[in-house]
């Protein structure tokens, strides 16, 4: 599957909103969020930067949004690696291809190292984790749009 990032701004309110609020792809995130809370989560989302509007090559429509961002593991900076798609985008190779170009894009920029915490009930996306390339560590509780999450750490080099 060939996809293409482009820059996440601010004519992306839309995709923000069909994402945040789609309890499907919410379901392992805390459940979705009020439209007025979309809102606020794509305005936090042009400020921090960072962030990318997955394109599938073929058809060129948006599959979901990925990033990479300064977040704090154990007392320590990491660099996180997020990304939410659509269900009919899933199991198809966009996660894989989005997640190459954005690790090859960090490793670019320096960055030795990439963190992901998923769910702990979200078999699926630990599969893909493992997929490419990250290795497992233990549970940890996180935080998303205020509400705790049990989640597992996954962590790859570059």
């Amino acid at each position: 599957m060939s996809v293409t990032l482009r820059p996440y701004g601010k004519e992306d309110l839309d995709l923000a909103i069909d994402l945040e609020t789609d309890p499907r792809v919410m379901n392992h995130l805390g459940g979705p969020v009020p439209r007025d809370d979309a809102v606020r989560i794509h305005q936090e989302r042009l400020a921090a930067g960072g962030l990318y509007r997955v394109i599938v090559d073929d058809d060129g429509t948006a599959a979901g949004i990925i990033a990479v961002w300064r977040s704090h593991f154990r007392e320590a900076e990491v660099h996180e690696l997020g990304i939410m798609l659509f269900p009919d985008r899933r199991s198809r190779g966009v996660a894989e291809a989005a997640i190459e170009q954005i690790a090859a894009e960090a490793k670019e920029a320096g960055i030795d190292r990439l963190h992901a915490f998923v769910d702990a009930g979200n078999q699926a996306s630990m599969a893909g984790a493992r997929k490419v390339g990250f290795t497992r560590g233990e549970r940890h509780s996180v935080e998303h749009h205020g509400t705790k999450l049990d989640s597992v750490h996954w962590f790859r080099d570059l």
